[in-house]
């Protein structure tokens, strides 16, 4: 389980893939899709299942080959290295990566693209829009935003501190940041951004802000005095960074064990809501209230071994148990 509590409601990418190849798949045979060995694909029972309805086998690569799959690795590759970037520029830790891959995916739509026939961004060709990249700030900048409700007075300050993290999809309005004090990502409206990090001192500014000073002074991007060694970035089956395994006994009848699950707006995966007190999942701990800190906004990657999905596939495997 991995504690998240950014939420937003949009189409599962299953059903997002189905409308893609009920428009696009070609009326063929030999038909095939290279992937990979891991869980979140190739031995995703859905993805197997909805490749087969449209006539396509599925082969896997061998272990680490990604050689073998090369048009879609190379892809990869660019993500891969796009975020780290990202993240190395603003000095964040690897946790932040899921928002870093948004954000660099927002700028690669609104960009030309050589695989088109036209000299279009995708989303220029898919809405006939061109985006508006001025309006896009340095990714993990600080931010300032103002909380919800009255202000306690005029002249105390009144704004909370914190990370850009980049834009709800689909708008440049609202803002996705991290409560550095809270420690949680929350969405807001109303914020001001500090792409200088003024509040910093001189030896704690992230290299992001120092190129976006010289780019402003005109001034050359210097040479390293020596090189610097960075961890390969590398993705996992598991996207969270820490997990825990809870066992308890069963203590009533409820079907979802007193779980309330939900989806997650990002990664549409299910999250655990809320838990009922007093029900079988109520005595992961010892207390309802120690339950709920640990557990609840908590995302639920596995049951009694088996990788879980989205909230309905949660659901089901709760309650063949």
């Amino acid at each position: 389980m991995k504690h998240d509590d950014t939420r937003v409601s949009k189409a599962s990418p299953i059903k997002w893939l189905r409308d893609f190849l009920e428009k696009h798949a070609p009326a063929c045979s030999g038909k095939y899709v290279f992937m990979d060995q891991g869980g979140e694909l190739c031995n995703n029972p859905e993805v197997h299942k909805l490749f087969t309805c449209f006539g396509y086998e599925l082969w896997p690569t061998g272990a680490d080959a990604s050689n073998q799959n090369a048009p879609v690795e190379g892809g990869h590759l660019v993500v891969a290295s796009t975020i780290r970037a990202l993240l190395l520029g603003a000095n964040l830790p690897i946790k932040f990566w899921p928002h870093a891959f948004h954000f660099w995916l927002r700028i690669d739509n609104s960009m030309a693209s050589q695989d088109q026939l036209v000299s279009a961004s995708l989303n220029y060709i898919t809405t006939g829009k061109k985006d508006d990249l001025s309006v896009l700030c340095t990714f993990g900048c600080r931010v300032w935003v103002r909380p919800l409700g009255r202000q306690s007075g005029k002249l105390i300050p009144n704004s909370r501190k914190g990370i850009f993290l980049g834009f709800i999809p689909n708008t440049d309005k609202n803002v996705i940041w991290y409560d550095t004090k809270t420690h949680v990502v929350k969405i807001a409206k109303h914020v001001q951004f500090d792409e200088g990090m003024n509040d910093f001192p001189p030896n704690l500014v992230p290299p992001n802000v120092v190129h976006l000073q010289r780019t402003q002074n005109g001034e050359p991007l210097p040479a390293e005095a020596e090189e610097t060694s960075v961890d390969q970035f590398t993705f996992h089956l598991n996207p969270f960074s820490y997990t825990m395994i809870k066992g308890v006994p069963v203590t009533d009848d409820d079907p979802s064990y007193g779980l309330t699950l939900a989806s997650n707006e990002l990664s549409h995966r299910a999250y655990i809501s809320d838990v009922k007190e007093n029900s079988t999942a109520d005595k992961m701990y010892a207390t309802h209230k120690s339950t709920l800190e640990n557990v609840k906004g908590a995302h639920l990657v596995g049951i009694n071994g088996k990788r879980v999905f989205g909230k309905d596939d949660a659901i089901s495997m709760l309650r063949q148990l």
